[in-house]
């Protein structure tokens, strides 16, 4: 009697057989799809990186539509529109049962990741007091004297790219780079690309690297995306309440009202907060702070440090540089949760 080999859909394949649940594991993706992917998340991530000059008013809600909103809406989206036709497995809600074992699986998880970064952020306190943790743009938010801005980012840091950014890296680009590769270059490579294509420096893109490495591995191990979700969620929502304490820790620091970019080896004004002493003294984005007072200033994290010796309501004497002239400007330092004039 002869046999003869019957080929069918993967989906058929999968709804026919009650021991093989679908997952984004079951799926494929071309590889013109895996290049379009990163392609497109290394553009999308421009904005973080745009001189702060061309973000100046722009309204806090714009910014998170423009920053965070579209980009993680094709995260979610471009790896379920690109599966393979032919190798195109059914999606279907995971048992609540599951999501509850899940969640207790990522709870210890997320307690052993903050444990460890408190631990690290300690360590470089103490033997490499130039390099944070926190990433420089995020203590500037924190400084900001708009807190709706940090509330923005606060609720939407640890709701949408959790869900997103899973399903992306963990559930398309690395799935798809397995199938091709070894499991474990895949899951490296993958890290590597969701670490730094985080635009907040080397030192944090070292971080994420290894933050995408242990959801990749919580994800070969658990074999769903959940898991991985629940410890990004945790994860974020640690970074997101650590940002809004900064913000009322800090609240009666004295501030300039400018923003710098600490990559800068020059402290260069990037933007103006309204309402604030610099605006009234009428800084400008462009300007370079050379002078504070008699003390020379070389970068934005000397400028930042010897504001700690004032106090809000001091008047300090800055020497800019403009358009290659230097000026001198008296400006006000106040209180960061001083509001802004009506």
């Amino acid at each position: 009697m002869s046999s003869e080999l019957i080929e069918i859909p993967l989906a058929e394949a999968i709804e026919a057989s009650p021991t093989a649940p679908a997952s984004f594991a079951d799926n494929r993706w071309k590889t013109r799809w895996i290049l379009l992917g990163v392609l497109m998340f290394s553009l999308l991530h421009v904005l973080p990186a745009i001189d702060r000059r061309h973000l100046q008013g722009v309204p806090p809600v714009l910014l998170l539509i423009l920053g965070i909103l579209i980009p993680q809406s094709f995260f979610l989206i471009f790896p379920l529109l690109t599966r393979d036709r032919n190798r195109r497995a059914p999606l279907k809600m995971p048992a609540f049962e599951s999501v509850m074992i899940e969640f207790a699986i990522a709870i210890p998880i997320v307690i052993g990741i903050i444990t460890t970064m408190l631990i690290v952020g300690y360590l470089l306190t103490r033997f490499a007091p130039g390099v944070s943790v926190t990433p420089d743009a995020l203590r500037d938010l924190a400084a900001s004297t708009d807190a709706s801005r940090v509330y923005i980012f606060a609720l939407a840091a640890f709701t949408v790219p959790p869900l997103c950014e899973e399903v992306f890296f963990r559930g398309f680009l690395y799935n798809a780079l397995k199938a091709r590769w070894p499991w474990l270059l895949a899951c490296v490579v993958e890290s590597l690309i969701f670490g730094f294509g985080h635009t907040f420096g080397i030192v944090h893109g070292a971080f994420a690297s290894v933050l995408g490495l242990i959801l990749t591995l919580v994800y070969q191990w658990r074999k769903s995306l959940l898991t991985p979700m629940f410890v990004h969620c945790g994860n974020n929502l640690f970074a997101a309440l650590g940002i809004v304490a900064l913000m009322f820790l800090t609240a009666h620091s004295p501030v300039l009202g400018i923003v710098t970019d600490p990559q800068q080896s020059a402290c260069v004004v990037q933007q103006v907060t309204a309402g604030t002493g610099a605006e009234s003294a009428d800084l400008m984005p462009g300007d370079v702070v050379i002078k504070m007072d008699k003390a020379s200033i070389v970068s934005a994290a000397q400028l930042k440090q010897m504001l700690l010796q004032y106090k809000a309501g001091d008047i300090v004497r800055l020497t800019i540089r403009r358009d290659g002239v230097e000026i001198i400007k008296s400006v006000e330092l106040q209180k960061r949760s001083d509001p802004p004039p009506e």
